[in-house]
This record gives C-alpha cells, structure tokens and sequence, in this order.
C-alpha cells in the first residue's frame, strides 16, 4: 500500500467525505468530494469515480452526483486525522 504525503493528506482533508458500506463489510470505503462540486485530488491508493449523495438545496434537499475519490479505511486515515486538526474543514 502506498502512503499519501502530509501535503496530499491536507489537500484531502478540505473535502467532506462520506462512508460507503460494503458488503461484506470490509470493503467499505471512505468517499471525499467538495462540497463545490470539484473534483477532489487524486492520492496514492484512491480510486476517482462518482456518487450520488443527498445535498443541500435551498431550504431543501436534492440528489446530486458528484466526483468523489474512495479510499479504504487504512488509506483514508492521514486525510481524516488532518482533518480533525483542520479549523476549515467542511462540515460534511
């Protein structure tokens, strides 16, 4: 397995990310995107694709697909840690 870099991980950390179960259960992955519709950077181990996730929309809620970038667990966790350290991170 290749480890992403701090940089990569701080990079990743400005995106909100999302747990997709798998089944059987440990092929779940951690999907990042921006919430700006971008698309999120590519880091070693990820593996770009899309989602359709449920959004704000107004005073509601819409389903929009957006690029996401799936890591495992394992992969996902230098990005997660930086960003419980991140002041900016978004919300999601």
């Amino acid at each position: 397995m290749q480890w992403m870099t701090a940089r990569q991980a701080e990079q990743l950390a400005c995106c909100a990310a999302v747990f997709e179960p798998g089944d059987p259960a440990r092929t779940g992955r951690i999907a990042f995107w921006h919430p700006d519709g971008g698309t999120p950077p590519l880091t070693p181990g990820g593996e770009p694709g899309e989602a359709d996730l449920v959004v704000p929309d107004g005073d509601g809620y819409t389903v929009r697909t957006v690029p996401v970038v799936r890591l495992t667990p394992a992969g996902a966790l230098p990005a997660l840690l930086h960003a419980r350290r991140a002041t900016a991170t978004p919300p999601a």
